[in-house]
């Protein structure tokens, strides 16, 4: 009895810590943040440095992997992110209002115009 007592109070002491690959809705919205303020295609490898230390190796492939398979980012087949899934889109915006705030696109549309009226 004595040795089963003592057992199972050193059992009870023993507690699982947290996963080391747990993340919060907020880590997911700071990761994307982060994303998206970045003007330039975004290496796979370098995306520990980008977000400054905050998470392990472990949580940002957990973060990646889980907005890769709910299609809120694409990568290509040379390990870079080429698209991120805007969340702060207004649904009642037409193709012209997403144009207009678009400067890419405005540019090219005016310097094809220039063109065409000369």
């Amino acid at each position: 009895m004595l040795i089963y007592h003592l057992y199972g109070s050193i059992k009870e002491k023993k507690k699982k810590g947290n996963p080391i690959n747990k993340v919060s809705e907020e880590d997911i919205d700071f990761f994307l943040d982060v994303l998206e303020k970045s003007n330039d295609y975004i290496k796979i490898r370098n995306l520990q440095k980008i977000m400054g230390g905050k998470f392990s190796s472990t949580q940002i492939n957990t973060i990646f992997k889980y907005l890769e398979r709910s299609k809120l980012i694409e990568t290509d087949l040379d390990g870079n992110i080429i698209w991120i899934k805007k969340k702060k889109i207004d649904e009642h915006q037409t193709l012209g209002d997403i144009i207009n705030l678009n400067e890419q696109v405005t540019n090219l549309l005016k310097d094809n115009t220039d063109i065409s009226k000369k």
